[in-house]
């Protein structure tokens, strides 16, 4: 059975970055240039899988990894249609889509929202890896796509509407037990937990800009977003129609 993740956030919560400008009818040239960054990033993590990668000078900053990421719209009968740029789009309440991404560098990742605690404190609470969806809990290799059509986000516009990734290295030693999916969940949000409270962020989006609102290619929608160590947040606010 489809999983619905609700999509939620506290409106105290600060961004990265603001809401991009409606966009243009062709890629700009920093665009291009970091889209490239990321085929070099990608290439050089392949090449050197057992050494450590030198972060890369690009257009957004100095870069261990880049993100793509986007959402395929799904209609009423469960399938899937356009891809639409995640800022630009106007959302509307109890829209459906897929989260699409990929990577540069091979990484690890998590979806969270945040809750505040007993202590008033916001605090991470992990969607995804979670048993129901056990390939959530695999690594994604340099250049990889990620898309599941089993699992569909659902807008609810409870105040401010966030999507939250967390990102980190797939080798990392904490994360052994992909096979068994409660204990590697549970060692996820305390990585999710650290990366968030150290305050390391994927960012640079705003800088370049997708050329496109919605299209049936992915790129064409995808935004971009950089982070100077494999392990940080990216934080993707949603425009309300």
């Amino acid at each position: 059975m489809n999983r619905l993740i609700p999509v939620f956030a506290l409106a105290v919560v600060a961004l990265a970055g603001a809401l991009v400008p409606g966009s243009a009818a062709e890629p700009g040239e920093d665009r291009k240039a970091v889209l490239n960054d990321f085929e070099q990033i990608a290439a050089t993590h392949k090449a050197k899988v057992l050494v450590k990668v030198v972060p890369r000078d690009t257009r957004i900053g100095k870069l261990t990894n880049i993100v793509l990421v986007a959402a395929q719209l799904v209609d009423e009968n469960g399938e899937p249609g356009e891809f639409v740029s995640l800022t630009d789009y106007a959302w509307k309440k109890d829209e459906q889509f897929l989260l699409c991404f990929r990577v540069a560098a091979p990484v690890r990742f998590a979806l969270f929202n945040l809750v505040r605690g007993m202590d008033e404190k916001l605090m991470p609470q992990l969607e995804l890896p979670c048993e129901e969806f056990p390939d959530s809990a695999k690594p994604i290799p340099p250049g990889g796509f990620f898309k599941d059509k089993e699992i569909k986000l659902k807008i609810q516009f409870e105040g401010e509407e966030i999507i939250r990734f967390a990102f980190t290295e797939s080798t990392n030693p904490k994360l052994k037990d992909e096979n068994r999916i409660g204990v590697y969940a549970a060692n996820m949000k305390k990585i999710v937990t650290e990366v968030y409270e150290s305050g390391a962020k994927y960012e640079g989006w705003n800088a370049v800009p997708a050329p496109k609102t919605r299209s049936l290619k992915f790129e064409d929608v995808a935004m971009v977003a950089g982070g100077k160590n494999t392990s940080g947040v990216l934080e993707i606010s949603l425009k309300k129609r």
